[in-house]
């Protein structure tokens, strides 16, 4: 390990001792579950335990149900920042167990509540171990990250990234193994975007469609079209997605309706095609609607930013994990096509995102991923993700020397 920048003999000494807290934590956040913006009890939750530890200078209410805890050191150093997400899902859980969702549903099926667990826990060990580090500390307890606009915006606005050298934060990841930890410095995860529209006619009748504007014809033209668009408008080096989820028409079989709503996703993780892929959009909605005579109304909603790990910082983390776990634990984590509300953090300020291992595999022997009614993830992960977190704060506090 290199000298002067964290003593990780001590941080595994506390990280065992904060280990309980951890996992009471955990199960108390899986058991209730809530949206995001409606996380009253969870916020109320980390409040308390916040406010328990000696060593934390402030905590504060922020974005309606956001967390804030800052830790001042009083020597000279970087302030840093580390965010963790605390809302749930609109998913009903068919997980089985002590510990499952108590709110018919709503369930954590992202890891958000292992995600503020870790936090917690990184929190005390950093209250306690203060007199060792210099600068100061932000902890963010962040709500509805899964919904957009999301709670990040919120927090900026209310200045929690005020003079804030570095953030960082950190993902339960479902399909790594437990010890595992995971960066990637660039681009990891997309824009995600959505994209509405509206086909507008005059309505008839099915058994005279040349009276009237068919809009299901118009609408099914429009479809074909946008699949189109990638990679035929758009280079296929530049990572893109655009697929259309919703078709909405009339409930009859024998009515031409009115209106057509069809909307989808879109996922970017290059930049510079996002500009020539939301002109396309339009222009094929455009141009169809008028040669059938119809007319429309589009909303396009770019959704969060694309997730970007700072290159330098992302070698350094990179550093970090080979000192606090095996080398061969630590891996290149992969780009993908989900969005992250933690994009608009590094917008402001440099900073990473990683991946915390934490596989689970079921009786069935069969593992869920993210998003799924039975997604669960291995208890084995907490210290891991605790450890990293308190070593990447106190290296981070002293700019990585």
């Amino acid at each position: 390990m290199r000298d002067n920048m964290y003593d990780i003999k001590l941080i595994d000494t506390k990280v065992k001792e904060v280990l309980p807290l951890v996992l009471e934590a955990k199960r108390y956040f899986h058991m209730n579950p809530e949206l995001g913006f409606e996380e009253y009890k969870t916020s109320q939750y980390i409040y308390d335990k916040l406010k328990s530890f000696k060593g934390i200078d402030e905590v504060n209410k922020v974005a309606k149900t956001g967390v804030l805890a800052i830790i001042k050191t009083g020597r000279k150093g970087k302030t840093v920042a580390f965010r963790a997400d605390i809302d749930a899902l609109p998913i009903k859980e068919l997980n089985e167990g002590e510990y499952i969702s108590k709110v018919d549903g709503v369930m954590h099926a992202c890891g958000h509540d292992g995600h503020a667990a870790m936090l917690l826990g990184a929190s005390k060990i950093l209250s306690e171990i203060k007199d060792t580090l210099c600068g100061e500390i932000r902890l963010l307890f962040q709500p509805s990250e899964e919904k957009a606009p999301g709670g990040a915006k919120t927090m900026i606005e209310e200045g929690v990234l005020e003079g804030v050298d570095y953030i960082f934060g950190a993902h339960l990841d479902a399909l790594t193994p437990p010890g595992s930890l995971g960066i990637k410095a660039g681009p990891i995860m997309a824009n995600s975007g959505s994209f509405k529209a509206k086909v507008i006619g005059n309505g008839g009748h099915a058994a005279f469609p040349h009276q009237s504007i068919d809009t299901v014809y118009t609408a099914s033209q429009i479809v074909t079209a946008l699949q189109g668009i990638i990679p035929r408008n758009i280079n296929a080096f530049n990572r893109a997605v655009l697929t259309t989820t919703i078709f909405k028409g009339s409930d009859a079989n024998n009515i031409i309706p009115k209106t057509v709503e069809i909307g989808g996703t879109i996922r970017i993780l290059d930049p510079e095609c996002e500009d020539a892929l939301k002109n396309r959009i339009e222009d094929v909605i455009s141009s169809i609607c008028k040669m059938n005579g119809a007319s429309y109304e589009l909303q396009l909603d770019m959704g969060y930013p694309i997730l970007y790990n700072d290159i330098e910082l992302s070698k350094k983390i990179k550093e970090i994990f080979t000192d606090i776990t095996w080398e061969d634990n630590v891996y290149e984590d992969a780009a993908v096509m989900g969005g992250e509300d933690f994009a608009r953090y590094l917008q402001c300020v440099r900073g990473c995102f990683y991946k915390v291992g934490g596989r689970k595999e079921k009786l069935d022997g069969k593992v869920y991923p993210h998003h799924n009614s039975k997604f669960e993830i291995n208890d084995l992960a907490y210290e891991n993700g605790v450890r990293s977190c308190v070593a990447i704060i106190s290296s981070a506090l002293n700019d990585f020397k």
